[in-house]
């Protein structure tokens, strides 16, 4: 029994990369795939800090000023950052509700991520030596209340001398409040 115990041991230490590592990557190139799943995140939690200081909303519609009879407008500035407004008048005293969607934000998110994505600096791993690949990623984000999944297609091919690996589909997930901060607000409003 104690001869099974310490070949299985023996086993477990020499084959745990293979069993860690199930998609087929190679040892030698799964940097570069941890290093783009960690862009993932980096943008998706920008995204979310962007989200949460400006209302919900990460792309700032356009400033409608208001007027001496009533001074709001439809963004506060707050430090910079134009702060949308869920409830407002409008110059012409027209009341407003602009309450973004949990759809609508999760929308933003996907095309803040993406476009993050796009500017993931490989430079590095050129230098090197590796041939990297990839394709416009395709963003999904999915608002919880205590975690924001992200999965991502988009074909990733690397190459480093005879190693090669292709990986389409990432699926990342950030623990952020966020969700229920915002479920909080709508109730509160």
């Amino acid at each position: 029994i104690a001869i099974v115990i310490v070949v299985a041991i023996i086993l477990y230490f020499i084959f745990r990369d293979k069993l860690n590592n199930r998609e087929g990557i190679p040892q030698s190139l799964l940097p570069v795939y941890q290093y783009y799943e960690s862009c993932i995140k980096l943008e998706t939690r920008n995204a979310i800090d962007i989200a949460g200081a400006q209302g919900g909303a990460i792309e700032s519609d356009n400033y409608v000023p208001g007027s001496e009879y009533a001074p709001f407008s439809t963004h506060l500035n707050f430090l910079g950052f134009p702060v949308k407004y869920w409830y407002y008048v409008e110059g012409n005293g027209i009341i407003r509700e602009d309450i973004p969607t949990k759809s609508e934000i999760e929308g933003e998110m996907e095309n803040f991520i993406a476009e993050g994505l796009a500017e993931c600096d490989f430079s590095e791993f050129y230098k090197q030596g590796f041939e990297i690949d990839k394709e416009e990623p395709e963003v999904n984000v999915d608002i919880l209340d205590n975690k924001v999944e992200i999965e991502v297609n988009s074909e990733l091919n690397v190459k480093k001398g005879n190693d090669r690996a292709t990986k389409k589909d990432f699926k990342e997930s950030v623990d952020s409040k966020f969700g229920k901060f915002y479920n909080l607000a709508k109730g509160i409003y």
